[in-house]
């Protein structure tokens, strides 16, 4: 599905042009055009029609490398999408960096403090971790957990949680790291990856998003479920 305005054919050739590529790999495929001027709507109307469909989509996969008009339309179709229990994966390239090798992966797992329960449902990391599960395939890649704690006598609460986490997720991860102290402080210091996974922040300021990536020198993805996926099933 594409997004454009009355009278633009440019889209429609990419379109075609890969959706022909589909076919040559016997995956079936076909394409439209939303007309509007406005982007969020072409996608949001999009989803809307398509959440009734039999393959219904699952996932909004949002580039920051987009047109600024299009970015700032990117709050709205992250609400949207959250109403129809999409997931979202924004991601944002490091202007030099970009992927790196795609030999490494930190996925940061958020604080559970202070009880590190694994039946713990806050900001769960199931998406993120699925998306990282998928790249390490991918890219012959290894995945590293990392979570910070303000409190260093809850270390052992995280371990156990990151080595619990692992062990029900049946996932081939064999580092994890705990740092303690200030989370700005800590995705300065910690270990360098080749892209960076986050959750979500409650708020959408891309800003942050950007300061982050230049901050780290490397490309991130920041995730928000669906409620649908289970890295435990």
């Amino acid at each position: 599905m594409g997004v454009g305005e009355e009278g633009s054919d440019k889209e429609k050739k990419k379109l075609e042009y890969i959706s022909n590529s589909f076919k040559q790999a016997e995956v079936f495929s076909s394409t439209i055009i939303m007309r509007t001027s406005k982007f969020s709507d072409g996608v949001n109307y999009g989803n809307q029609a398509l959440s009734g469909a039999f393959f219904r989509p699952n996932i909004i996969f949002l580039n920051m490398l987009e047109k600024e008009d299009t970015i700032l339309d990117y709050t709205e179709i992250i609400r949207e999408a959250t109403r129809l229990e999409l997931g979202v994966i924004l991601y944002m390239p490091h202007p030099v960096a970009m992927l790196g090798q795609q030999q490494i992966i930190n996925v940061w797992i958020r604080s559970r403090s202070p009880e590190w329960n694994i039946q713990d449902d806050r900001y769960n990391p199931n998406l993120g971790l699925l998306t990282a599960y998928k790249l390490q395939k991918n890219w012959n890649a290894k995945i590293r957990l990392i979570t910070v704690i303000e409190n260093e006598e809850e270390e052992t609460l995280a371990k156990v949680f990151l080595e619990e986490l692992i062990n029900l997720a049946r996932l081939s991860i064999e580092e994890t790291i705990i740092m303690s102290g200030n989370f700005q402080d800590a995705i300065i210091e910690a270990p360098i990856a080749d892209l960076n996974i986050f959750g979500m922040f409650t708020d959408t300021d891309f800003d942050v998003y950007r300061k982050m990536s230049l901050d780290m020198s490397t490309s991130c993805f920041f995730i928000r479920n669906s409620g649908h996926e289970n890295i435990f099933a």
